[in-house]
């Protein structure tokens, strides 16, 4: 262990960390620190006071409020866990009461936004943007797990308020609960994640809202509903609040993606109704390998970090 990771590991052990917001994804990153022995004090601050009194009795957490109180003063790291609307407001409303160096960083989905307010903090506030790329349909405490983050990517995007500090120690936490840190910027990170996270749940809402159509509900459906109708409707079930603050934060790069997706549709109806097999046929070729070949790819990546 060299000097600058042995820093990293002693400041995170001796840090009061604050997850701001007790779901999935805060209890879940409350469970992996404590797998990875980090944080001398873990608060949480959630407006669901039976979130607080379970992260309590699962012994994640050794403090709870519905208030932020006194919780954020004391912290050294803080932890916001909410959906994008609320992680924005909280920014707004950050101010000069917290520690000279604290480090505010966050779980939202989309970057633009959240890294604009993080730029209008107080100087002495260190702040750097977060997304780590996993989560499930379901939300809540009740869904959380310690291995969440493992094999995951951790996107950070700095700010003129990230130091060299934050960003190392923010690094060494990331790889600590078993996820891979990549840096990158709000623009780039909010661009592409509208066409691999934000797209796809509109297209598995398109695709259910379209069957109910159909069938005047999915009752009658049922019995003939497998696992590819499950895999392409599963996200549908997403928190709708989370997936709202999503897209209306992300709207200019997700209808970018819709009118791709669309013309898209178009082309395939088109070839099915003038009988264009062969083109078809290449089509589905096509992305069949480039489908399996990504799923490899990612495997591999995933393999080679946790060795």
């Amino acid at each position: 262990m060299n000097k600058e990771s042995d820093f990293q590991e002693q400041w995170l052990k001796n840090a009061t960390i604050t997850i701001y917001g007790l779901g999935l994804m805060g209890a879940s990153l409350a469970m992996a620190l404590r797998r990875a022995g980090i944080g001398k004090l873990i608060q949480a601050i959630d407006i669901n006071p039976d979130s607080i009194q379970t992260g309590l009795d699962l012994g994640i957490i050794d403090y709870g409020s519905t208030t932020p109180g006194n919780f954020l003063p004391q912290s050294d790291l803080i932890i916001l866990a909410m959906p994008v609307g609320a992680i924005c407001e909280t920014l707004e409303n950050l101010n000069a009461g917290l520690k000279t160096g604290v480090i505010v960083t966050d779980l939202g989905s989309t970057k633009i936004e959240i890294t604009k307010r993080m730029e209008n903090l107080p100087q002495h506030i260190a702040a750097v943007g977060g997304h780590p790329m996993c989560g499930m349909e379901l939300n809540g405490i009740g869904a959380a797990k310690p291995d969440l983050y493992d094999g995951e990517n951790f996107f950070l995007i700095p700010t003129s308020h990230t130091t060299t500090k934050t960003l190392s120690v923010l690094q060494y936490l990331i790889s600590a609960i078993g996820a891979m840190p990549i840096l990158t910027e709000a623009e780039t990170h909010d661009q592409i994640t509208a066409l691999t996270s934000h797209l796809p749940y509109l297209i598995s809402v398109a695709l259910l809202t379209g069957v109910q159509q159909c069938m005047s509900g999915t009752d009658l459906a049922e019995p003939y509903i497998g696992s590819g109708f499950q895999d392409m409707t599963r996200i549908a079930g997403s928190d709708k609040q989370m997936m709202l603050d999503i897209l209306l934060t992300n709207r200019r790069h997700i209808l970018t993606g819709l009118a791709s997706v669309e013309q898209t549709i178009v082309t395939v109806r088109r070839l099915l109704e003038t009988e264009q097999n062969d083109a078809l046929q290449k089509l589905l070729t096509v992305q069949m390998d480039n489908s399996r070949q990504m799923n490899t790819r990612k495997m591999k990546r995933s393999v080679q970090w946790s060795k």
